[in-house]
């Protein structure tokens, strides 16, 4: 009886040697609003809501300069994840901050510019999401710019992240506005005077997926920048709670503790895992 009893317990033990669990911090999804302004690089005392596992994304476009933009918040410089000139007279750029788990706000400011000296031609946006990887934030990068009045960006994704699009587009009146493809939610637009014409600018969000579709149409607008990735879910691995059981004459007895490794050792004890909360007591 006592070898069948250590038989079947060796093989649980082995059967959970083959198991990574991770634990989820849940769906990616906006934390507060987002907010953007024209004629300026500042957006001054920015607040970044509490949350778990923040991050902030910046978005810098210039209708007049195609010159390489940066991006702070707090003094801290932000990562540029892309750029996407026209090739001779605008540009757009995103920026991304791992801001981390707060119990309260976190305030800055957010400055992004250029080495284009005037400031009228200028756009900048600054948004948090809560429930992001910190060390690898995003994924799936997908840009255009095209002479057209359509885009549809294809960006690979997961049920559980949430894919972000910036578009941006030119037209020589302030109407029509562009608008979303189905189940993209606009979180900001803006349009205001550049040379020669109008700047629109948006960013729209939309729930993850193996692949998701995010798609403008401006019509009559001549031209287009659009950029799209998806915000990547946060996750950590699971704690895992240890018995000791040991093979006596006498009902098994034990201790449990919570652990990041275990051993199977000896002819007459085993060491087992339970993921998440142990059943036995």
């Amino acid at each position: 009886m006592k070898n069948y009893l250590k038989q079947k317990l060796l093989l649980l033990c082995l059967m959970a040697l083959s198991f990574i669990v991770h634990q989820s911090y849940g769906q990616v999804a906006a934390l507060g609003t987002a907010t953007s302004a024209n004629g300026t690089t500042t957006l001054t005392s920015f607040s970044a809501p509490a949350g778990t596992n923040r991050l902030l994304v910046v978005t810098f476009s210039d209708a007049a300069s195609i010159t390489p933009a940066s991006a702070t918040f707090g003094g801290t410089p932000m990562t540029k994840i892309s750029e996407v000139n026209d090739g001779a007279t605008a540009s757009d750029a995103i920026f991304v901050l791992a801001l981390g788990t707060s119990g309260s706000a976190t305030v800055g400011n957010v400055v992004a510019n250029n080495a284009n000296g005037g400031n009228t031609t200028k756009i900048v946006s600054a948004s948090v999401y809560q429930n992001v990887n910190q060390t690898t934030p995003t994924s799936g990068l997908q840009t255009a710019f095209a002479n057209s009045t359509t885009s549809t960006l294809n960006v690979p994704s997961q049920a559980s992240d949430l894919v972000f699009d910036f578009y941006d587009s030119f037209h020589s009146v302030n109407t029509p506005i562009p608008t979303a493809g189905g189940g993209q939610t606009l979180t900001t637009f803006t349009a205001f005077a550049v040379p020669s014409g109008f700047g629109f600018y948006s960013i729209s969000t939309k729930a993850g997926a193996a692949s998701v579709a995010m798609s403008r149409t401006a019509t009559g607008h001549c031209c287009y920048i659009h950029i799209a990735f998806s915000l990547q879910e946060a996750s950590s691995p699971s704690t895992f709670w240890t018995d000791l059981f040991e093979d006596r004459d006498s009902p098994s007895i034990g201790t449990r503790t919570p652990t990041g490794g275990f051993t199977c050792g000896g002819p007459h004890q085993l060491r087992l895992i339970f993921v998440g909360q142990p059943m036995l007591t």
